[in-house]
């Protein structure tokens, strides 16, 4: 009888743990899969870099009234960013025109002041935001840590398809040269900023 007994609990013991894995089976194969993290949609991926070490990203072309949108983030006592304005305000003649805007010198460096100026276009806009005299707003903020997560300068973002982080290529050399004559490093930067801003407002078009 004890042997039998032992056997009949021996079983029993035997089928309670076919059935317990049998429920813990079934449990993890009728569990929801774990979802998979959406990806960063504030992650700028970049294809490739063009002329004027410009990155092309995957990002929509940002447009404002159907225009597409130029952003110039400059402060009014860098170096470097009074050499680009130079190129830039000639580059964005192609596309309207400028009024208020002032020559100055930034301890001889021949530049413009941006701070009265205006920009009128039929086909883009410009913000150009000198961060030592502006506060950005939320958005502003968000668009320009975007690009450009340390906040430095200058950084020049052509319709969120292009941007670049510093000055053009040759500006080292040009902060030597103490006048308004466009140097070759900056007819390179009028023909490729003319060049991104004409390939934007194509991509517009479509």
């Amino acid at each position: 009888m004890r042997g039998g007994a032992l056997k009949t609990i021996y079983l029993v013991f035997i089928v309670v743990c076919i059935a317990a894995i049998g429920v813990l089976i079934f449990a993890l194969t009728t569990l929801p899969p774990t979802p998979t993290p959406l990806p960063n949609q504030t992650e700028i991926k970049v294809i490739r870099v063009v002329e004027g070490n410009f990155k092309e990203t995957d990002q929509p072309i940002i447009v404002e009234n159907r225009k597409p949108v130029v952003y110039f983030f400059t402060t009014t006592n860098c170096h470097y960013c009074a050499k680009e304005r130079i190129p830039l305000i000639a580059a964005l003649r192609e596309f309207g025109e400028w009024s208020g805007l002032e020559k100055i010198k930034l301890k001889e460096i021949p530049t413009y002041s941006l701070e009265k100026a205006t920009f009128t276009s039929d086909k883009i806009l410009v913000r150009a935001y000198e961060l030592d005299k502006y506060e950005l707003s939320p958005e502003e903020n968000k668009l320009y840590e975007k690009y450009n997560p340390k906040r430095t300068i200058p950084t020049l973002i052509i319709a969120g398809k292009y941007f670049r982080v510093g000055a053009y290529p040759g500006v080292h050399d040009d902060l030597k040269n103490n006048t308004y004559d466009i140097t070759p490093s900056q007819e390179e930067e009028i023909i490729n900023i003319a060049t991104l801003i004409r390939s934007v407002l194509a991509e517009a078009k479509k």
